[in-house]
């Protein structure tokens, strides 16, 4: 018996959150990707997951069928749709400019199924405006780390370390850096916390998080009309926090999308912008707003560079017209404002298609039984090259194939159903 041959990928970009590092080094051994490079338990337990995966058949009613068979009878369903929703959008660049186009052709409405959350912290630049930062600017500059939330490190494993604030980095600064956390810490916050420096932190529900940072915010401004503390708020964590704040050049206000898109979780979002405002009139701050998947950040940087808007888009009018909640998938779908729903998965392996009781059209690695067409497609960036921006929407990295497995890619699926379509 011969030894299976180990090949190595250097310099790999995980696709699975929205940090998007490029530094893994990936041993494949026997069609089995093991990471030898980091401890990062997304990417470690994702890579696993994805090189397990099973060939998937195509289905048309349950039924396996070739392709051709499945892309024909989509084809067949969108012709005959009068209100189609093209939805889910986890997939690359170019998977999100294949579903534009149908869009537009079909007169659809099309959404991210995450873009929920980041419209919810997006509403607040909409109408406001705000400072943000870069993950480059905030490794570089930053000296203040303030972290909103309980689930962070479960979510960003490598932030800390990305952002150069672990006592172990090998990046040198020029001053002590400081982390401070609002909100409720998860286990996995004791040990990050624990490579890092700590300021003060101050344990709190989300929900609370809004009036917290206006106690500081107040407590800065040395305001008469200071905001009580009505919540059982210790007030030398409120001192001490104030006093870190003051003490440094530049703090930034990180918090994940999605862990604020409970209602009224865009006043928290505000209250995190004001304090900001406040802090830049001395001294230097600003937010880094993070997405879980790279893929929300991507499919509103593709749709706004093509169209000057952000999604949801509805092209029933024949014009690209922007909603944040009218059009988004959830509403439309609640509403039965749709006859047809298109879903197109790809990078989150864990989120499934929701039921409902309008036809579908599935085209994912995953499969879906109650699909009434089901086209199997790649994973980007790990069986097709690829393309997705970073959650700080300064970069698109470019993600080479790996050869996971062999199939057609969301872009390729799509631009073969808006091709026959078009005949």
């Amino acid at each position: 018996m011969t030894d299976q041959k180990i090949q190595t990928f250097p310099d790999v970009v995980c696709p699975f959150c929205g940090l998007l590092c490029d530094d893994l080094s990936l041993q494949n051994e026997g069609n089995s990707f093991h990471i030898d490079s980091l401890d990062c338990p997304l990417s470690k337990s994702n890579f696993l997951k994805a090189s397990k995966r099973t060939a998937l058949k195509p289905r048309v009613n349950g039924k396996f069928v070739t392709r051709k068979t499945a892309v024909q009878a989509a084809v067949n369903l969108i012709s005959n749709a009068k209100l189609p929703l093209i939805t889910g959008l986890m997939t690359d660049v170019a998977g999100t400019r294949s579903a534009l186009n149908l869009a537009e052709y079909l007169h659809a409405t099309i959404d991210q199924y995450s873009n929920r959350a980041f419209e919810i912290n997006a509403s607040h630049i909409q109408t406001n405006g705000g400072y943000f930062t870069t993950l480059s600017e905030a490794r570089n500059r930053a000296d203040m780390l303030v972290l909103i939330g309980s689930q962070i490190p479960n979510l960003f494993p490598r932030l800390i370390e990305k952002l150069g604030f672990s006592k172990s980095d090998k990046f040198q600064f020029k001053r002590p850096r400081k982390i401070a956390v609002i909100g409720e810490p998860c286990e996995e916050f004791t040990t990050i916390l624990e490579q890092a420096e700590v300021s003060a932190s101050i344990e709190c529900e989300l929900k609370q998080a809004g009036h917290v940072i206006s106690v500081i915010q107040n407590q800065l401004e040395k305001r008469k009309d200071r905001v009580p503390l009505t919540h059982s708020f210790p007030s030398s964590a409120i001192q001490s926090f104030v006093q870190d704040l003051k003490q440094s050049d530049y703090a930034v206000f990180v918090w994940a999308a999605e862990e604020l898109s409970f209602p009224l979780g865009d006043l928290v979002v505000d209250s995190i912008f004001r304090l900001i405002d406040v802090i830049n009139q001395s001294r230097r701050a600003a937010g880094l707003m993070l997405t879980t998947t790279p893929s929300t950040t991507t499919a509103n940087a593709v749709s706004t560079w093509r169209y000057g808007k952000p999604l949801p888009l509805s092209f029933r009018s024949g014009n690209p017209e922007h909603h944040p909640d009218y059009y988004a998938w959830d509403s439309i779908m609640n509403r039965e404002d749709t006859d047809l729903v298109i879903w197109v998965g790809g990078l989150d392996q864990s989120v499934e298609m929701p039921d409902c009781s309008m036809q579908k059209i599935l085209l994912s690695n995953k499969d879906y039984e109650d699909a009434d067409v089901f086209i199997p497609i790649a994973i980007p960036g790990l069986d097709h090259d690829a393309h997705l921006f970073r959650t700080d929407l300064t970069l698109a990295h470019y993600l080479k194939n790996l050869h996971m497995n062999d199939g057609y890619s969301g872009a390729d699926t799509l631009e073969q159903i808006y091709s026959q379509l078009k005949c």
